[in-house]
């Protein structure tokens, strides 16, 4: 969980004068996202950068949220969905107060309602929900089918000189850019029965691709 501690805002907005990469992550932690708790569900937040519009940074304000939705669930479940909704600027000269709303807890998922308040009217209202980790059913990815590897086939060029006819075929076929290796070549071009519907094969470019944009 977000740890709790106190961080002045000097030191998040000036910082030290040499801070190392992996010191951010505890900086976000402890100054950007870090809350105090004024009561159960009730969370006080701190602001540390103002951007030009001298308005509030509304991810700083959607990571507060989220921080203060997150110490109300166990430690065994994440955050798997998050609906933001900013209704009002917020005013860089005030906390902002959070107050979390237990919506529900059920088997393996947790919602919260997160509303971010200044001046007594909210300024965010968030719709979090957690979930524990778990295998979903869904896959999304096939098997790999048991083929032989690609150095072991048949080139594309010696493919269509092999099995190709006639060669007028064969020549407009060569001119492409992409090269494919068939796994059951002998029956895509040569055999007199019809065509398989699944059809295993390695493709990719002749060379290497160029580079369209550089930075």
């Amino acid at each position: 969980m977000v740890n709790m501690a106190a961080s002045s805002q000097s030191d998040c907005v000036n910082g030290p004068a040499e801070a190392k990469p992996s010191d951010l992550r505890s900086v976000l932690v402890t100054s950007v996202l870090n809350l105090e708790p004024l009561d159960k569900d009730l969370f006080r937040g701190s602001h540390y950068w103002v951007p030009k519009t001298q308005r509030l940074f509304g991810g700083q304000i959607v990571g507060q949220a989220l921080v203060a939705a997150a110490s109300s669930v166990s430690e065994d479940v994440y955050v798997h969905s998050l609906h933001c909704y900013f209704v009002r600027a917020g005013d860089p000269k005030v906390p902002a107060l959070y107050q979390v709303e237990r919506i529900r807890d059920g088997r393996s998922f947790c919602v919260r309602s997160v509303k971010a308040i200044q001046h007594g009217v909210p300024i965010l209202i968030c719709q979090a929900s957690f979930q524990q980790l778990q295998e979903s059913p869904l896959q999304h990815q096939f098997t790999m089918p048991t083929v032989p590897p690609p150095e072991d086939l048949l080139s594309r060029e010696e493919l269509i000189n092999k099995y190709l006819r006639p060669r007028e075929y064969a020549f407009a076929l060569l001119r492409s850019c992409l090269y494919f290796r068939l796994c059951l070549y002998r029956h895509c071009l040569a055999s007199p029965f019809a065509v398989p519907l699944k059809i295993c094969c390695f493709s990719g470019p002749f060379n290497v691709v160029p580079l369209l944009l550089q930075g």
